[in-house]
């Protein structure tokens, strides 16, 4: 046992020096990769990212968050997850915006050089706090892996189909509208969305309408319903969870807002999309 401060003092001394060796970096171009302590349960140290914009500083996750780079799976989609996401935002006063290809970068900045250090420790608890939570199980495992299963199936169709547009995929229209609709199809100065319905058993599918059909009407009113040209729901009609009668009057106020596209009738997008 310690018999002196002056033990805890020389412990927390070798404790500041070995924590400090941990820490790494990469110059990239103009950007400055700090490779941090921060470690993820996913086993990843964290990074973030300083550049230069005009008098700021810009401390950023890179867009690795959005790419998955802290993760062998998507990152969560859930309630919960994007609850937990949200909070994380609003205490770390975390911004986000999106690039020209549909990634997301979070970040925060400061025109204070004496700030930067306090940008990296919040930035990178952020995302670890993010990473994190994105490996509690919100859900079961079987409506993980039915959702996953059908998102994989219609994004490449989509990118099949439409390979002449530019398609983004699990993305807002706007930064004002948070909410994301499954796949964003670019027609010139407007857009069409499309939002897939799925889901392991009778709960899961019918929440799965409820926030296809809820995305859409969200968007009434606003300024970004004038640039939208189609809306279209696609809806997996050979999952484990989809029963055509069970259904029924949920499909069909779900058709009061926007087409339904069975899954196995999917040639009938294209038509849809690609109308006047």
């Amino acid at each position: 046992m310690p018999t002196s401060s002056a033990s805890f003092e020389d412990l927390f001394h070798r404790v500041r020096q070995d924590y400090g060796q941990l820490w790494d970096v990469k110059l990239r171009g103009k950007t400055l990769e700090i490779i941090t302590p921060h470690s993820t349960t996913t086993d990843k140290f964290v990074s973030v990212f300083l550049v230069a914009q005009g008098d700021d500083f810009v401390v950023s996750d890179g867009g690795f968050l959005s790419h998955g780079n802290y993760t062998e799976t998507d990152m969560g989609e859930s309630v919960c997850y994007n609850r937990m996401v949200e909070h994380l935002e609003d205490h770390y006063a975390i911004k986000q915006v999106m690039d020209t290809v549909g990634t997301v970068i979070y970040y925060k900045k400061t025109n204070q050089a004496e700030r930067v250090s306090s940008l990296v420790l919040d930035v990178a608890s952020f995302i670890v706090g993010a990473v994190n939570a994105s490996q509690v199980p919100f859900v079961p495992a079987t409506e993980t892996a039915a959702r996953r299963r059908f998102t994989g199936q219609a994004n490449s169709y989509m990118r099949e189909v439409f390979a002449r547009r530019e398609v983004k995929f699990n993305s807002q229209v706007t930064e004002d509208i948070k909410t994301k609709y499954s796949a964003i199809l670019r027609h010139r100065t407007k857009v069409s969305l499309v939002n897939y319905v799925t889901g392991s058993d009778e709960y899961y599918f019918s929440n799965s309408i409820s926030k296809a059909n809820m995305g859409f009407e969200l968007l009434e009113g606003t300024m970004v319903s004038t640039l939208i040209k189609h809306r279209v729901a696609l809806v997996d009609d050979v999952s484990t969870g989809y029963q055509a009668g069970a259904f029924a009057g949920h499909l069909r106020v779900l058709r009061k807002t926007c087409p339904v596209v069975l899954w196995s009738q999917k040639d009938e997008l294209h038509t849809i999309l690609e109308g006047e």
